[in-house]
């Protein structure tokens, strides 16, 4: 559904990453991913008759700090990755597991950005025989020049 997407570049360069660097199988497909604003509204319109589903939203704005010297300031921003299936506990943590995988191998190559990192890990229980797992990671860039401070 178009109304659940929303423009972002960094969300949308890390839906390609994990699209272009997934390794599909018969039992691990590339899951359906969302780039959404809302995660409880995304992970309610899931069809699981698909598969599996990923959701990645910000969940809040990205955070500029400026230096001592105010010629640079690091940027961070936090992504939150929602992963959803309906067929087990253990296909939800080998889903993240491939996804980590991802984003490890990948952590200083994210653009506009010089590292991810990764913040928090949660199981949610939702409804039953849904199976869920939040992760929060972010993304983050360090001395970066003032100059290039847009808006």
């Amino acid at each position: 559904m178009t109304t659940l997407s929303v423009e972002s570049e960094p969300m949308e360069t890390l839906k390609e990453l994990i699209v272009s660097h997934w390794k599909p199988t018969q039992d691990f497909p590339i899951p359906d991913i969302q780039v959404v604003n809302n995660q409880e509204d995304a992970v309610a319109r899931v069809d699981f008759s698909t598969g599996d589903s990923f959701s990645l939203s910000q969940p809040s704005p990205e955070q500029i700090r400026q230096r001592g010297n105010f010629q640079y300031y690091d940027k961070t921003l936090p992504i939150e990755i929602d992963i959803v299936s309906a067929d087990s506990r253990q296909r939800v943590r080998n889903l993240w597991k491939m996804t980590r995988a991802i984003l490890m191998d990948n952590k200083h190559n994210f653009e506009g950005y010089q590292l991810i990192k990764i913040l928090s890990y949660q199981e949610l229980v939702s409804n039953l025989n849904i199976w869920r797992v939040r992760i929060m990671i972010s993304v983050e860039a360090g001395g970066v020049p003032s100059d290039t401070i847009t808006g």
